[in-house]
C-alpha cells in the first residue's frame, strides 16, 4: 500500500474509470450541445430571432443566477448555526441551492422581459432570451462534462496515483472525494441521464421565458411569474438532490423530472403561450 493510498484510507491506486462511463459522459455533453445548436438555428430561421436577446439572457444568468445563488449561500454561511444545521443533511443544502437558483432565474427572466419590451418583441426574440438563460446552465454542465472526461482519461492513461501525486497533501482527501471518487462510483447510465436532464432544462427555459414575458405584457396574469419560479425549482430539483451513485435513485428522479416536464411543457405550450401577443415587424 502506497503512502497516498494510506492517506486516503486504503483507496486502490490501480483502479480505472469504466470505459462506458467515459462514453456516457461524452454522449451527454454531445446531446446537450446538439440541442443547443438545433434549437438556436430553428429559432433564428423559423421565428426570426435576433442575437441581442440571447446575449441579454446569458448576461442576466451570469449576474442573477450564478452570482446570486453563490452569494446567497455565502451570506447564509455567515450565520453561526448555518453550517451546523446542514452538516449532516446535505440534501437540504441542495434544496436550498435549487430554490436560490430558481429565484435568481426568475429575476433574470423578469429583467430580460423588461429589456425586450418595445424593442425585441418578436416571438423568436423572446425564445432566444430564454435560450440565453438556458445557455448559462448548459455552459456549467458542459464544463463539468469536459472536466470529468479529462480526469477519467487521465486516470486511465497515467494512473490515479500519478494524478494525485501533484495535489497538495492538505487537499488530498477533498480532491479525491469531489473529483475522482464520483468517476469510479457513478454508473454510466447516470451520466447519460444527467445530459438528457440538462437538455430538458434548455427547452423548459425557453417556455418559461415566454410565460414571464407574457405576464410582464399583461397577456396572462402576473401570478404566473411566481408560477414560473416554482416550476423552475421543481424541474431542477429531482436530479440535483439524488445520489448519482444509485442507478435506481437516478432513474426514479429522472422519471419524476420527465413527468413534471411533460405536464409543464404541455400546459405552457398549449394554454399559456397562445395568449401571448408578439410584435412581428
Amino acid at each position: 500500500m502506497t503512502d497516498l493510498s494510506q492517506q486516503l484510507g486504503g483507496v486502490d491506486m490501480n483502479q480505472t474509470v469504466d470505459g462506458s462511463a467515459v462514453s456516457m459522459i461524452t454522449a451527454g455533453g454531445i446531446l446537450l450541445l446538439s440541442v443547443l445548436i438545433v434549437m438556436t438555428v430553428v429559432i433564428f430561421k423559423r421565428w426570426h430571432g435576433r442575437f441581442m436577446p440571447m446575449l441579454l439572457g446569458a448576461v442576466s444568468y451570469a449576474i442573477f443566477v450564478f452570482i446570486f445563488s453563490n452569494l446567497g449561500i455565502s451570506a447564509l454561511a455567515l450565520i453561526p448555526s448555518f453550517d451546523t444545521a446542514f452538516e449532516n443533511n446535505p440534501t437540504s443544502r441542495l434544496i436550498l441551492y435549487c430554490i436560490l437558483c430558481a429565484v435568481g432565474i426568475t429575476i433574470a427572466r423578469v429583467l430580460v422581459s423588461m429589456m425586450l419590451k418595445e424593442r425585441y418583441e418578436r416571438q423568436g426574440d423572446v425564445m432566444l432570451g430564454g435560450m440565453g438563460i438556458g445557455f448559462g446552465d448548459a455552459l456549467l454542465y458542459g464544463m463539468t462534462a469536459i472536466t470529468n472526461t479529462v480526469l477519467a482519461l487521465g486516470v486511465n492513461n497515467a494512473g490515479l496515483e500519478s494524478l494525485l501525486s501533484t495535489v497538495d497533501p492538505a487537499d488530498l482527501v477533498t480532491t479525491y472525494e469531489s473529483s475522482f471518487e464520483p468517476l469510479f462510483q457513478t454508473p454510466a447510465l447516470s451520466w447519460l441521464i444527467c445530459g438528457v436532464g440538462a437538455s430538458m432544462d434548455i427547452v423548459m427555459s425557453v417556455l418559461l421565458m415566454m410565460v414571464v414575458f407574457g405576464a410582464m405584457k399583461n397577456c396572462i396574469p402576473r401570478i404566473w411569474i411566481l408560477g414560473s419560479g416554482i416550476a423552475q425549482c421543481l424541474i431542477f430539483m429531482p436530479l440535483q438532490v439524488v445520489a448519482l451513485t444509485s442507478t435506481t435513485g437516478v432513474m426514479v428522479a429522472f422519471l419524476v423530472k420527465l413527468v413534471l416536464f411533460i405536464a409543464m411543457a404541455g400546459y405552457v405550450s398549449k394554454v399559456l403561450v397562445k395568449e401571448i401577443v408578439y410584435v412581428e415587424d
